[in-house]
């Protein structure tokens, strides 16, 4: 697959990003439910998810998960190096407006944070990344807030071929192409396929994707977790027999698996609107 240059590739970005404007208005602000956590000015970008402010405290860009130098494909491709860039342009030395959801900090004491830059028309960082395709939409089961709105920008970078998305960095597996899978084993994917068959053993609910669940993927819903998709009003049962993409880390647990602690990491999949089976 033919590569585009680095000039070429930050054209498109800016591109995108001038398409992709997004002005946090009260309405969006009651969507997703955040809390001001006031204002602060960005000194350093340490990495592709954490940034450092003037007062010495460290933040994580929540929500959105861009591809690290920790991954040897990252680091080859020299992704970190553009998504660093991106933010330096944007966000280097400004002040900025800071957000938090249900959960404020991480175990590392960062504050999980949503970032809105500019204060006439706040743009919203963590949605322009994504818009972008600098990165997908991440979140934990305790730290939800947006997750929706993101996945709506995920959508339109995606059918755009906006950044990694047009490289073939970032796409959306089929569940049926186990090698390709079984290779990814430990990185955080995005998997799409028709849900064969919902079990349940023990109180944990499996959603087979194939025939045989020893060796075909599987997404999995531990008893803890059951509660807040009956909350969200998604019934699982009614999953089978349905076309969804399930995001998550992969694992290898009887064929390849991800593990979903909550609602946001499925999304039901319309007519028309596959994504899986795009060419390499």
């Amino acid at each position: 697959m033919r590569m585009r240059s680095n000039s070429a590739f930050r054209r498109a970005l800016a591109m995108t990003a001038a398409a992709a404007v997004l002005v946090f208005a009260d309405m969006a602000q009651a969507a997703c439910d955040l809390k001001d956590a006031g204002r602060a000015t960005i000194v350093k970008i340490l990495n592709t998810e954490s940034l450092l402010l003037e007062d010495g405290r460290a933040i994580r860009l929540v929500g959105a998960l861009a591809p690290r130098t920790e991954t040897r494909w990252a680091q080859a491709m020299g992704l970190e190096d553009k998504i660093i860039g991106a933010l330096e342009e944007r966000l280097l030395g400004k002040e900025v407006r800071l957000r938090v959801g249900a959960r404020e900090r991480d175990r590392y004491g960062r504050l999980l944070t949503h970032v809105f830059s500019g204060d006439n028309e706040p743009v919203w960082v963590q949605e322009g990344l994504v818009r972008d395709g600098l990165a997908m939409v991440y979140s934990f089961a305790d730290n939800r807030d947006c997750v929706r709105e993101l996945q709506a920008a995920e959508r339109a970078a995606r059918e755009a071929g906006a950044g990694f998305w047009e490289q073939g960095v970032f796409r959306v597996r089929d569940a049926t192409d186990l090698d390709s899978l079984d290779g990814l084993a430990y990185s955080f994917q995005i998997v799409e396929g028709r849900v064969q068959d919902v079990a349940e053993s023990r109180g944990r609910i499996y959603l087979n994707f194939g025939e045989d669940w020893r060796t075909d993927f599987t997404a999995t819903v531990a008893p803890s977790d059951r509660d807040s998709f009956n909350d969200s009003g998604l019934e699982l049962p009614d999953l089978e027999g349905r076309v969804i993409r399930v995001r998550g880390w992969l694992e290898r647990r009887n064929g390849p698996m991800i593990e979903v602690t909550h609602p946001e990491q499925i999304e039901r999949v319309g007519v028309g609107d596959s994504a899986a089976l795009q060419t390499e």
